[in-house]
């Protein structure tokens, strides 16, 4: 794959990595658009068409390998599917001692819905974004007077567990 390409999904997902599967990926979908891009000649529609469509083959392969989607003004930190937050956090949600909090749940507060679905009725969020329902409380890192007893409150065998956005 293209240094410029890799960069690019880097600067939109600080967890992206390089491997062997995107290598391969990178270069049929690359090798898709070169034929397209041939076949429709000096002809600009033909080649605006063939450039969408390959931007929508690279949409649909990064919102498939990665988990992550969104429109391209959009940051998709706040996009990150629960499975990609559970592989990035290393989270085993049926073993992980709870409660469990998400500070910083995003909008929708997926994670802690998905944890919800998994059983695990004891996980919580807040975000800025996020309407106060359920599980998911309404509010900033600096509006929670309590987010330092959250460090505080670890249980013996506990876990802190931070993904930057």
């Amino acid at each position: 794959m293209g240094k410029g390409l890799s960069r690019d999904l880097m600067l939109r997902n600080q967890y992206f990595a390089a491997e062997a599967t995107w290598e391969e990926i990178g270069r049929l979908l690359y090798e898709e658009f070169r034929a397209e891009a041939l076949k429709a000649g000096p002809f600009e529609v033909p080649l605006e068409n063939a450039v969408a469509k390959h931007q929508l083959r690279l949409r649909n392969a990064i919102q498939q390998q990665e988990g992550i989607g969104g429109s391209d003004d959009e940051p998709l930190c706040a996009n990150y599917s629960p499975d990609l937050q559970i592989r990035i956090l290393r989270l085993e949600p049926s073993e992980a001692p709870g409660p469990l909090l998400d500070m910083g749940c995003g909008e929708r507060g997926d994670l802690v819905f998905h944890l919800h679905t998994l059983g695990r009725s004891d996980a919580f969020g807040f975000d800025r974004l996020c309407e106060t329902a359920g599980p998911l409380i309404q509010a900033g890192w600096f509006e929670v007077p309590w987010h330092m007893d959250v460090l505080r409150a670890l249980r013996p065998g506990g876990s802190f567990r931070y993904a930057p956005a």
